[in-house]
């Protein structure tokens, strides 16, 4: 990876190599950044996501699935979706990587949901979507399994 300041623009470019998902190699320039560890930031974020290891924060995994998920939704459908996990379920698994969430971890949001009041139809909603992203987590990224069947 090389960064350095485009005299032009005076913004940061930054130019890196990944293996697609093909398993082809490719090079790659991106332009615009500010500063150079924001360059570094969004090559370390733009490689995890190409890679596809579990070993990826879930908030990034996310940004992958919303990616797929509308082109294959309805737009209300979407927008349903987003608003359950974008705020019960992000706020709570954002920073935690993929395949370090436990059964346990899910049994400890669950309880924090059930202290809320909220009715039975609406917490188990919300546990469709979780349990959804994992889902979704084994059939096409080879997670090992999903951590809400066992919770």
């Amino acid at each position: 990876m090389k960064a350095e300041k485009d005299p032009k623009t005076g913004k940061g470019t930054i130019q890196y190599r990944y293996t697609n998902w093909q398993g082809e190699r490719k090079k790659s320039t991106k332009r615009g950044v500010d500063t150079k560890r924001e360059a570094e930031e969004w090559v370390r974020n733009f490689l995890v996501t190409q890679k596809a290891d579990f070993d990826m924060k879930f908030e990034d995994f996310l940004k992958l699935y919303y990616e797929d998920m509308n082109t294959r939704l309805r737009e209300h459908t979407m927008r349903t979706k987003r608003y359950i996990i974008d705020l019960k379920i992000l706020p709570y698994f954002g920073q935690k990587r993929v395949n370090d969430i436990t059964a346990a971890d899910i049994r400890k949001w669950q309880n924090e949901l059930i202290k809320k009041n909220y009715s039975q139809t609406y917490l188990k909603t919300i546990n469709n979507q979780l349990s959804a992203l994992f889902n979704y987590a084994v059939k096409f990224y080879d997670l090992k399994s999903n951590p809400c069947k066992k919770a």
